[in-house]
């Protein structure tokens, strides 16, 4: 049986739950390597240690201004950013550089959702679409059915190429017409809603 309507929409490859997981595991792995480094006192400590010397210098400048005290703060603070947090929140732009596309055909009363290597059957009253608005240029889908929840982050790369904010992006004009068609009857309160405050 033929779709009476089929509709393409980006979003980006990995999903929030990856990302958090992500970003928590590399920061940990980051957080035991510079332990080992510390605690082994190889050639390799020293070689860090002296790689980070831009540090001392603010450091210097800090203290001249603002006092010692001040300046220790600011330069361990500065440490723990650049050796600890900066490189997952480095990879984490690295993973908006990549989308995927999916695409939803419309059938008499359901609609078929295929994106990746899945197939998932979406049937009129069963699910509910959550649109999650953070800001103008950036949107999360997460649409709950009986056996399983399927959460989408709308495309870094097509906010970018198009200066968009969310309601033009592929993925709300999907997203909106496949919740118009499986939630006809049922106001908007009850079938999810989107907006911010959801």
């Amino acid at each position: 049986m033929e779709p009476s309507k089929s509709l393409t929409f980006k979003y980006n490859a990995f999903t929030p739950a990856f990302r958090r997981r992500t970003f928590l595991l590399g920061t940990l792995l980051i957080l035991m390597f510079w332990i080992l480094v510390s605690n082994s006192g190889s050639n390799l400590h020293f070689t860090f240690s002296n790689s980070l010397t831009v540090i001392s210098y603010i450091a210097d400048y800090i203290d001249s201004t603002l006092g010692a005290l001040m300046s220790l703060l600011v330069a361990y603070i500065l440490k723990i950013y650049i050796m600890i947090l900066l490189p997952p929140q480095l990879l984490l732009l690295f993973f908006n550089l990549y989308d995927k596309s999916a695409k939803a055909d419309f059938y008499e009363n359901h609609v078929v959702l295929s994106y990746g290597n899945k197939e998932v059957r979406l049937d009129q009253d069963k699910v509910a679409i959550n649109l999650i608005i953070k800001n103008q240029s950036s949107l999360s889908c997460i649409i709950y059915t009986p056996d399983t929840d399927i959460a989408f982050l709308s495309s870094k790369i097509e906010n970018k190429k198009l200066i968009i904010d969310y309601e033009e992006s592929s993925l709300y004009c999907a997203m909106k017409e496949v919740k118009e068609f499986l939630c006809p009857t049922i106001e908007e309160s009850e079938c999810a809603s989107d907006g911010a405050g959801s």
